[in-house]
């Protein structure tokens, strides 16, 4: 095979980008792993840059001799979550275990199904470490229904028969996509971080009773959302963040003298115990060899592609795909978002990476997703040719 190199982004966990290359991982990876071609990946609410780019969408160009799962093939687009323990990156090939994928839905486009790994998946983790009841229609409050993952944690919700409120700022289009995305209830915020959060749960304690049973924090908003949680909650509701620093020491204290704290739960820690009691999916068969890490892996992804065949899941929302060497651009973009304004438009300019210059500080209205390899341009090729 002839030698060559890939473009490789190493990811500080303040969100700076340094490029480099590195040789094109070899042909025959190690069995039981597969080498993928990356296509897109999308950027999540993780607060550390060097964990925020770990779900992708690709194809693998060889399987590893000896593997015990026959249904991997080369040519096979799927999507996938890299090992987020290490150091933070995106690399135009990458050698990944089988546990780490699963096959991509042929309906959505690359940067589509690179969300649906994302997002998807942190919107399912967040349900199944609720324990709702099993019975009737869980409350839950969402705050942040207009983030990537308010929007897919909405649908998820809903896929699992709860009755879903939430903030958001309630600025053109907005509204009525949420409304689609079958919200029932709204309480207005102003911006993504321009507005109290106790002010915002005091407009749901003014209305009738409102028993949530999960309170799902998708801003990091403020200390006050946690501060209250339990005047508008049940003794068994859990509150889930995207970011520890939600919590105030008055929280924390407060918690270690109350008889029924509300459980708090960062969304991107590791949840490997968490049990999976709505799985279902053709995912990679459970061995003795797995790690508890591993198993979760398997079930999340399976969890999130399912979610998108459920008649209650409308779309990925994509707001812009940045190209690979605009990286650190898209990473400011979904960590430091600007607030929606009336004067938002709520375009797709995914397919447009010519202007990533002109309005990387733009917020808009679902996904930042980052664009590696084409498959129809001619470093696809290059690299394929290689295999």
């Amino acid at each position: 095979m002839t030698s060559t190199t890939i473009d490789v982004a190493l990811i500080a966990s303040n969100g700076t980008v340094k490029y480099s290359t590195t040789p094109l991982p070899p042909a025959d990876p190690p069995t039981n792993h597969a080498v993928v071609i990356v296509h897109a990946v999308a950027v999540d609410s993780n607060p550390d840059a060097s964990r925020c780019a770990n779900a992708f969408c690709g194809t693998i160009l060889s399987v590893g001799a000896g593997s015990s799962d026959g249904r991997w093939y080369a040519g096979m687009r799927v999507i996938g979550r890299v090992d987020g323990r290490g150091k933070g990156g995106l690399a135009e090939v990458i050698t990944i275990a089988l546990h780490r994928l699963h096959k991509a839905k042929t309906s959505l486009t690359d940067e589509e199904n690179a969300a649906v790994a994302a997002y998807s998946v942190l919107a399912c983790r967040a349900l199944q470490l609720a324990q709702l009841p099993s019975a009737g229609h869980p409350r839950i409050f969402i705050h942040g229904l207009h983030t990537p993952l308010g929007l897919f944690a909405t649908q998820a919700a809903k896929a699992f028969g709860c009755v879903v409120e939430g903030s958001a700022p309630m600025v053109r289009g907005v509204r009525d996509r949420l409304v689609e995305f079958g919200v029932d209830e709204f309480v207005d915020v102003v911006g993504v971080k321009g507005s109290s959060a106790g002010a915002v749960l005091g407009a749901v304690r003014g209305r009738k009773e409102r028993n949530f049973d999960l309170v799902i924090d998708c801003l990091g908003d403020d200390t006050s959302v946690y501060d209250h949680v339990d005047e508008f909650t049940t003794d068994r509701a859990r509150f889930i963040t995207v970011t520890p620093q939600s919590i105030s020491w008055k929280a924390v204290f407060r918690n270690r003298v109350t008889a029924s704290p509300r459980l708090y739960l960062d969304v991107h820690d590791d949840h490997s115990k968490t049990t999976y009691s709505a799985y279902t999916g053709d995912a990679v068969p459970v061995t003795q060899n797995m790690t508890d890490e591993d198993i979760a892996c398997v079930r999340e992804l399976a969890l999130a592609y399912n979610l998108v065949d459920n008649q209650n899941f409308l779309d990925v929302q994509i707001a812009k795909c940045f190209s690979f060497p605009h990286a650190q651009a898209a990473i400011h973009a979904r960590l430091s978002p600007r607030p929606l304004t009336d004067t938002d438009e709520n375009t797709h300019d995914h397919d447009n990476d010519d202007n990533d210059d002109d309005d990387d500080d733009k917020d808009e209205f679902g996904c930042v997703v980052i664009g590696v390899v084409d498959r129809n341009d001619a470093r696809f090729r290059t690299i394929t040719q290689m295999y």
